[in-house]
């Protein structure tokens, strides 16, 4: 059972951290994912497949054999009601795994996550891979439910013995899935983003840019130290502001597509050093363009 766990949460790790099925080449329009991209996934996923087809076999082996002793083995009956609960665990850790790659694929590393400075972000041409991957995810789950639910009441003793050897395990393990990665995408957390420029007398000034997420309320203060007046200045898609004194105060909704980005500039005819810090709540994953709710528009 622990060969065919780590097989499967290997596959789910290599598929997050190389975009797996997500990948594309870099030109515009946003074309589909790459060949190579797609032949990686499907390699992952059936490394997936065969690491929830050992926790279902061998997680059931003595369970198998004590059935066997109790009931003759040649009764097509008894052969084909031992073979459900197994399959339920089978589609159950391979479900599991289906909807967690589904729910990473769009936070990759090779792609960006979240909102940091200038994110990369996954191209809405191929978000039906991993929405594909989120709806089998769903479907061998409920799949494995009404089976275990069958097997239950056709042989309760044989399910009961199933479920106490490693149906019970995989059961924990999707829960906790779905406990880690909702949270992280639905509920919102206080996050800050600050920086400091400095400020050069006869020079231009200096910027900063960062990328908030999508709908979020972003409010805001800068202090110049020492204290002297510059002009401080926040633009965004439709949101431009212009501060002069020695500090101040801003707050804006963040839109913008393909991700609201945020340029923070300061210039003064003396030197100085403004700090500025945006205070928002959000999910700690946000849903990158091509995402439910999330802007796809790029003209």
């Amino acid at each position: 059972m622990l060969v065919g766990g780590f097989l499967a949460a290997g596959s789910i790790a290599l598929a997050w951290f190389f975009g797996a099925g997500v990948t594309t080449v870099n030109t515009y329009p946003a074309p589909g994912p790459t060949p190579g991209s797609l032949l990686f996934l499907a390699f992952l996923v059936t490394s997936l497949a065969v690491g929830a087809g050992v926790i279902a076999t061998y997680g059931s082996r003595y369970v198998m054999d004590a059935e066997m002793e109790a009931a003759p083995a040649g009764h097509d009956s008894v052969r084909s009601r031992r073979r459900i609960p197994q399959s339920a665990i089978f589609l159950g850790a391979f479900g599991a795994g289906l909807l967690l790659t589904g729910f990473a694929l769009p936070l990759t590393p090779a792609l960006g996550i979240s909102h940091g400075p200038l994110p990369l972000y996954i191209q809405p041409s191929v978000m039906w891979v991993p929405a594909t991957l989120i709806g089998a995810g769903i479907g061998a789950l409920g799949t494995a439910i009404v089976m275990f639910a069958w097997a239950r009441r056709s042989s309760p003793l044989s399910a009961a013995s199933w479920w106490r050897r490693t149906g019970r395990f995989v059961a924990v393990g999707t829960v906790a899935v779905l406990a880690i990665t909702v949270p992280c995408l639905t509920v919102p957390v206080g996050q800050s983003f600050s920086a400091t420029l400095q400020a050069y007398p006869g020079e231009g000034g200096a910027l900063s840019f960062t990328s908030f997420p999508q709908g979020a309320l972003v409010r805001g203060s800068w202090q110049a130290s020492p204290t002297v007046p510059v002009n401080f200045t926040v633009r965004g898609n439709t949101y431009n502001l212009t501060q002069v004194g020695s500090s101040g105060s801003f707050n804006f909704t963040a839109t913008g597509t393909p991700v609201p980005l945020y340029t923070f500039m300061v210039s003064s005819r003396l030197r100085t050093t403004v700090t500025f810090t945006c205070d928002f709540s959000a999910p700690l994953w946000a849903w990158p363009p091509g995402e439910p709710g999330a802007p796809t528009n790029y003209n």
